[in-house]
């Protein structure tokens, strides 16, 4: 049901081309941390509320 994708897009924008390659390098090590693995924790979560009868009752009338 889930594939526990994410997307996104990041753009960085440099005037000094001499730092490209630092810029790069700790730009790939805060997107593997951050995209590569996302949660799938949440979805599990609301997938088991939303697919059990009596947890789906007591969770709408929270909302009410």
């Amino acid at each position: 049901m889930f594939a526990d994708e994410r997307v996104g897009n990041l753009v960085v924008i440099s005037s000094d081309s001499s730092q490209i390659k630092a810029i790069k390098s700790q730009t790939e090590l805060i997107v593997r941390k951050t995209w590569s693995n996302p949660p799938s924790h949440g979805a599990r979560i609301v997938a088991a509320v939303l697919n059990n009868p009596a947890l789906n009752t007591e969770w709408y009338d929270l909302l009410i």
